[in-house]
């Protein structure tokens, strides 16, 4: 009887060892877990995140690793990574299952087929290089898998204390409940539970698109979900082991993968031909095509802003503006897509709430642009010189000189941005604290900043309010020596 006992522990203690990687999370009585079929997914929680022991991808193919073949055409490289999306949880006693597939296009595949005429053509489809041809870009942004099924192997885990008790007064389960593998406590894939996913309960979607999820449960009592064989266990048997399955704290999904998947073979057959034939001139894309590939044209166009007429009758741009970058630098856009600001910028400093000027940064130089994208004024500055943009209802950009190794050379100054005027410049001034931004003064937001210098042995603070085109010093703090055991401090105003 004793040795009998010590088993029963023992066996309890195994089905609650499971593996932290490859745990279910459970929440609100949901058993959650995302299945990552390379382990490369950007899940914005990676709590139940599971990958498996098997080769990579578990079976998925057309990625960089593994082609995907039918009707002699070869495809591989589209998917960058993919996730498998599981929720399970107790409906009456009956598991209820959802799943949803996930993927994330690589902007590319490479192609093989035969072109009809006895001859086999290679190539690479790249996102990138489609932007010439709207219609071809827009059907590759449209790919996606028509068919995916999958396999899922897992064990159940162990319920809390207070479950585990309700579960013994309701079924007294002998030490053969667990012994016999009707609650599947090891890690081999012959005493696993195996569930199959069909195509039939999930959508598909395009790259980076979360399909809309139906959940289902299966016909029967469970057994199909355990992948049972039928009359494996009574009804009374496969009863008792949901009871428990629904009570655990977590399971354990030990491996999973792709059994079945199609991809639209000739829609990426069809981009491929296309494309080439364009490049060769051997087509010509029709006239609407070639419409909506002159729009993509324009929209990397830069708006006319010369000194002229026409380019003053350019409207303002009031909306949103957006960043890209090209080889590394920076530009704006606005929401149609048109170029205001070239990307030929380290960085650039603008407000899309209101209409200020925009600042922008290269090395040497900065330069001011209206809203139209027309440049306004430029000035040299030193390569490491530091600059920041305080926007209140006027914009001011601020700047601050290093002057290398000698705080004499260092130099602040501060410019209005709607018609560039230096409003302030301090040699031999610096602001290590950083101290500028957006503050109250006697209950109204404006502009601040406070710098330090050195003036006859005293280490000195001022603290500055900008005020449309002057500046007011409100207060200044002096330290004698480099020490701050004594201050002397003057209030310049009631602050």
């Amino acid at each position: 009887m004793k040795t009998s006992k010590l088993t029963l522990i023992l066996l309890l203690c195994m089905i609650g060892k499971l593996s932290a990687q490859n745990a279910m999370v459970k929440r609100d009585g949901h058993f959650i877990a995302h299945l990552d079929f390379m382990g490369n997914y950007p899940l914005k929680n990676t709590e139940g995140r599971v990958t498996s022991s098997l080769d990579y991808g578990n079976g998925l193919t057309n990625t960089d690793q593994k082609k995907y073949t039918e009707k002699g055409i070869t495809v591989y490289g589209l998917v960058k990574s993919a996730v498998l999306k599981v929720d399970w949880w107790a409906l009456f006693g009956e598991p209820t299952e959802q799943y949803q597939f996930e993927w994330i296009s690589s902007g590319y595949y490479d192609i093989t087929f035969d072109n009809g005429k006895g001859k086999i053509v290679s190539a690479k489809i790249n996102k990138g290089d489609l932007t010439k041809y709207p219609d071809l870009l827009k059907r590759f942004n449209n790919l996606a898998p028509t068919e995916m099924e999958f396999e899922i192997f897992w064990n159940m885990g162990k319920p809390n204390d207070v479950d585990l008790k309700k579960f013994k007064e309701k079924y007294n389960p002998d030490e053969k409940f667990f012994y016999s593998g009707m609650v599947k406590n090891d890690l081999s894939i012959d005493r696993g539970y195996k569930t199959i996913v069909k195509s039939g309960g999930l959508l598909f979607e395009p790259s980076g698109i979360t399909p809309f999820a139906t959940p289902g449960i299966r016909p029967g009592k469970g057994e199909e979900f355990l992948g049972m064989e039928k009359g494996q266990y009574n009804d009374a048997d496969v009863k008792r082991i949901l009871y428990w399955w629904q009570f655990c704290q977590t399971h354990n999904i030990y491996s999973f993968k792709v059994t079945k998947q199609n991809w639209p073979i000739d829609e990426m057959k069809f981009i491929a031909e296309k494309y080439l034939a364009y490049e060769k001139g051997e087509e010509e894309p029709t006239p609407k095509q070639l419409i909506a590939q002159a729009e993509e044209k324009n929209k990397n166009t830069q708006a006319y802003t010369k000194n002229d007429f026409w380019g003053d009758a350019v409207e303002e741009e009031n909306g949103v503006l957006n960043d890209f970058f090209e080889n590394n630098k920076r530009g704006l856009k606005n929401d149609k897509g048109r170029i205001i600001i070239p990307a030929k910028y380290y960085n650039i400093k603008y407000s899309s709430e209101m209409k200020y000027n925009i600042i922008a940064l290269n090395e040497n130089s900065i330069t001011i642009f209206n809203r139209k994208g027309k440049e306004l004024y430029n000035i040299n500055k030193e390569p490491k010189t530091k600059v920041d943009v305080l926007f209140s209802e006027d914009g001011y950009l601020y700047t601050e000189e290093a002057g290398g190794n000698n705080l004499a050379n260092a130099k602040i100054t501060v410019y209005n941005i709607s018609n560039f005027q230096k409003l302030f410049e301090d040699v031999g001034a610096w602001s290590s604290l950083n101290k500028k931004g957006i503050g109250k003064r006697g209950g109204k937001i404006g502009a601040f900043f406070q710098h330090q210098k050195w003036e006859n042995n005293y280490r000195m603070y001022y603290y500055y309010e900008i005020k449309d085109t002057t500046l007011e010093l409100y207060r200044k703090i002096g330290y004698p020596g480099k020490t701050e055991a004594h201050k002397h401090e003057t209030f310049l105003d009631n602050h």
